[in-house]
């Protein structure tokens, strides 16, 4: 009994073992789909004494499934999955002149959609056995929190849930500060108008309770929830968005008189060469021209004013103020922590203050007339 073995070599130098491989006896042929020609026929599904034959489940026929007589290394390149290594591979070619026994890889259940061989290296993939995300589906896909999104926690009903917010009448008298307020902001940058922002902040004088502990490798500071309240001050902010130059002052607490006398630092040292000072402000009280003839008299209010001029929000509409942005700057970069007493509070805003001044960080407002008509204007009253 002689071994016939039709091997192929690989551009790798392994080889390669088709399925048409098989012990056949000297004097007999194999023909097309494994089956020995001479061969008795016997029924379907009996065990043949050849190791390919018609009974075996790698002949041509209907219970072949997809892959229809064709050979595994047919199906491995038609995948453009290389076939398997004589090295290291299942199935093995055997030298020349000598016999050796032919073991071929078992294929899925399925015959189509699961593992195909690759050679020596990950094995490929059928894209029908995986999920979309590439891994191996568990469950049904009702299973997949992605694949179900009525019912994901986002979309449940919260009625304890309660939304606050403060929503201005938007009629003609609204609408005509806010369309003034729009056209000072596109306005160009003139040094001798500045164009000046002004708003208030309170906040609290804390003390620690407890040293806190310092910070070390691996670990921050350390600070104990509880604190010592020392009351509370008032700073005034304000900003010249376009040059980029802010000034805080803090106070004691907000009264006429001390916005007055902000308003006179102002004029008389940090602008004091201005032609025409505009000043944004919103509706609080002191902000009004009476304040000023209150604190100081109707003549030296005048003179104090005279080359102010004011701009007021329309109610329930701080946003237009720019200074309320440089106050949430100003609380995050500055204010965030613990200060005991008005004095060492003045000399970190100081410092804040002359950083910032000196960076001369802008504020470019963009928000124009155009855009107030496209976003407001199906909530506009006559």
């Amino acid at each position: 009994m002689n071994t016939m073995a039709s091997c192929s070599s690989l551009p790798d130098g392994g080889w390669h073992a088709p399925d048409t491989v098989a012990f056949v006896e000297q004097g007999q042929a194999v023909g097309r789909g494994g089956a020995l020609k001479g061969a008795a026929p016997r029924p379907r599904g009996e065990p043949s004494a050849h190791p390919v034959g018609a009974g075996s489940r790698y002949a041509a026929g209907d219970d072949h499934g997809g892959a229809r007589g064709r050979p595994d290394g047919d199906l491995a390149h038609s995948q453009r999955v290389p076939g398997r290594r004589g090295a290291g591979g299942a199935v093995r070619c055997a030298a020349a002149g000598a016999p050796a026994a032919v073991r071929r890889q078992r294929r899925s259940t399925n015959h189509g959609a699961g593992m195909l061989g690759a050679t020596g290296r990950g094995a490929a993939l059928d894209r029908d056995g995986l999920g979309e995300s590439g891994t191996r589906r568990t469950g049904h896909g009702r299973d997949q929190s992605r694949n179900d999104s009525p019912a994901s926690k986002k979309n449940w009903l919260k009625p304890w849930r309660r939304v606050m917010w403060c929503v201005g009448v938007l009629d003609a008298q609204y609408r005509k500060r806010m369309y003034g307020l729009l056209d000072l902001y596109a306005r160009s940058f003139r040094r001798e108008q500045p164009v000046v922002c002004i708003d208030e902040k309170s906040t609290q004088l804390l003390a620690h309770s407890r040293p806190p502990l310092p910070m070390k490798c691996g670990a921050p500071v350390r600070e104990d929830y509880e604190y010592v309240r020392h009351g509370t001050c008032n700073l005034f902010v304000a900003i010249e968005p376009g040059a980029g130059k802010r000034t805080v002052v803090v106070t004691e607490r907000r009264g006429k008189a001390d916005f007055v006398a902000f308003i006179r630092h102002l004029t008389d040292h940090v602008y004091r060469t201005a032609s025409c000072i505009h000043l944004v402000l919103d509706n609080l009280n002191i902000h009004m021209r009476k304040s000023f003839e209150d604190v100081l008299g109707k003549p030296a209010a005048s003179r104090l004013l005279k080359r102010v001029r004011f701009h007021y929000t329309p109610k329930h509409a701080s946003w237009l103020n720019m200074a309320e942005i440089e106050i949430g700057v100003l609380t995050r970069q500055c204010l965030n922590r613990r200060f005991a007493d008005r004095g060492a509070l003045a000399s970190e805003v100081a410092a804040w203050q002359c950083r910032r001044n000196r960076e001369r960080t802008p504020i470019r407002w963009t928000f124009t007339r155009q855009d107030a008509d496209r976003k407001l204007g199906r909530h506009y009253v006559a």
